[in-house]
């Protein structure tokens, strides 16, 4: 049934003249809003009205106004992006987004369509206390963020409507050490994209490294989980992602194409750029040429990046981040950011420890990750 759903949803994506199946009974709906749901294709689909023209009316009314939310937060982010830009080029920042707001404003004809609950932005570390302030200025208040994230942060802004707009403030492109050799921050602007639909000062990092971006956050949600909504999914083959593979490898010349190809095998991660070009393929037709697609399925396939890009333990992939780190002082930071977590986090943890002094907190944890490792290599 998923699997069927699926693929007439991504049918009705291309579109393609699909009418609805014959059994469209309650459970049926149900089960086709959770798929839509779950891809976040929902504005992608009422942007298709002559594919929903034979759907029940149930589920084509879920789908156009699950759209026109997605609109009317949409144009509140676009407001909050644009006075961020503008105050941050003010202040002689030129940050980068990323992710799914820059594919919003670059390669979707409707941004609102490119579902999505926050922007990621993109600052040289140089300038990041400028940028705090200018956030803090326009009244985003920094989130408690989760313990672990070592070169990120999330700051919120109210709006006093009932919306929370959350900038995810980034200072390398990836929050693994490991990764980061792959996605390199000085290259990330190195050759910026403009992002004139959304504002003069906007831009976003090239498209050949927005891809391999995107491949690896991908493999990661899909093996870790990610959050819609609140709810912490699992599963790859998103159909959203596949959108997004799918107009960026539009976009691409010979060029892109052969740059793309090297950068993956080079830099060891050709399974993960592999996987994202088939999910395009399959679900949105992609035309992908055969020689990238050889070049990539012949590359090494069992790397240690990606095994570290699918990895779950959280230990083992502390360990690789570790390795990955070149001095001395950067391995010792990382171990002690590890191990010694914010007293909040610690009390959220353990709620029935919660009186203790912080340091047995501290030890207790410590004392568990130890346990966990022994563990693991004892496999």
């Amino acid at each position: 049934m998923v699997e069927a759903l699926d693929r007439h949803l991504a049918a009705a994506l291309r579109g393609e003249a699909v009418g609805w199946p014959d059994s469209h009974d309650g459970f049926a709906i149900g089960a086709a809003w959770d798929r839509i749901s779950f891809h976040g294709i929902a504005g992608l689909l009422a942007g298709r009205p002559e594919m929903l023209s034979d759907w029940p009316e149930e589920l084509r009314r879920s789908i156009l106004d699950e759209a026109r939310v997605q609109a009317f937060w949409e144009e509140s982010h676009r407001q909050m992006l644009v006075a961020l830009l503008a105050g941050l080029a003010g202040r002689g920042v030129e940050p980068l987004l990323m992710k799914g707001s820059a594919l919003a404003y670059w390669l979707y004809p409707e941004p609102s369509a490119r579902r999505r609950g926050d922007s990621d932005l993109l600052v040289g570390k140089p300038q990041l206390a400028t940028t705090r302030a200018v956030l803090a200025g326009l009244g985003f208040t920094r989130r408690d963020d989760p313990h672990g994230l070592f070169f990120q942060e999330t700051w919120l802004l109210d709006t006093g409507i009932g919306l929370i707009h959350a900038i995810d403030l980034h200072w390398q492109p990836t929050d693994s050490p490991a990764l980061q050799k792959v996605l390199r921050v000085e290259e990330f602007f190195a050759r910026p994209m403009a992002l004139p639909r959304l504002s003069p000062h906007a831009r976003a990092p090239h498209r050949v490294l927005t891809f391999l971006h995107g491949a690896i956050n991908q493999a990661s949600h899909a093996a870790d989980g990610y959050y819609v909504d609140e709810q912490r999914l699992y599963g790859g083959g998103r159909l959203v992602w596949a959108w997004d593979n799918h107009l960026l490898a539009g976009q691409f010349g010979h060029a892109e194409w052969a740059e793309l190809t090297e950068l993956a095998i080079t830099r060891a991660i050709a399974p993960v750029v592999l996987s994202a070009l088939l999910l395009a393929q399959a679900a949105c037709h992609t035309d992908c040429p055969d020689g990238v697609l050889a070049q990539l399925s012949a590359a090494p396939q069992d790397t240690i990046l990606v095994k570290h890009i699918q990895n779950t333990n959280r230990i083992s992939a502390f360990q690789t981040d570790f390795r990955a780190l070149d001095s001395f002082g950067a391995k010792l930071s990382f171990a002690l950011g590890h191990a010694l977590a914010d007293p909040r986090h610690l009390r959220r943890k353990y709620p029935g420890s919660a009186g203790w002094p912080i340091v047995f907190l501290h030890l207790r944890r410590i004392a568990e990750a130890a346990l966990r490792l022994r563990r693991i290599r004892a496999r």
